[in-house]
């Protein structure tokens, strides 16, 4: 009789141990999908800021020796190039903690590197 009570209370026991280590399981995967949406949704709206920034780069502060009339925003792989009456700038407008793209590193070294041609496409 008292070994299946034991026997009983052991598997209750287990039963409840189980439950709990699936209950905080599941608790643990929501707290990880809640902290991936959090993340998801500030870069979100750091991305968004960024493009906002991107278009008001000609009237800020920063551009002030630069005439908004010539700069040609682009987009991708840079923000601007600017046609200033002694240079042609190449203008990347970065945000925050972002940094320069792989893509825009090259660019930024083959500018440095005077890499950079003339190119005239003739259609008739």
């Amino acid at each position: 009789m008292i070994s299946e009570i034991f026997i009983i209370v052991a598997g209750l026991l287990m039963l409840f141990m189980l439950a709990l280590i699936f209950y905080y399981k599941a608790k643990a995967q929501q707290a990880i999908a809640d902290r991936k949406l959090i993340y998801s949704q500030k870069k979100s709206g750091e991305v968004r800021l960024g493009q906002i920034a991107e278009n008001l780069v000609p009237f800020l502060e920063h551009c002030k020796d630069l005439d908004p009339k010539t700069m040609h925003f682009i987009g991708n792989p840079i923000d601007y190039i600017v046609f200033d009456t002694e240079n042609i700038i190449i203008l990347e407008v970065k945000t925050g903690k972002s940094r320069l793209s792989e893509v825009q590193k090259r660019i930024k070294n083959q500018v440095e590197q005077k890499k950079i041609v003339w190119k005239t496409i003739r259609i008739d």
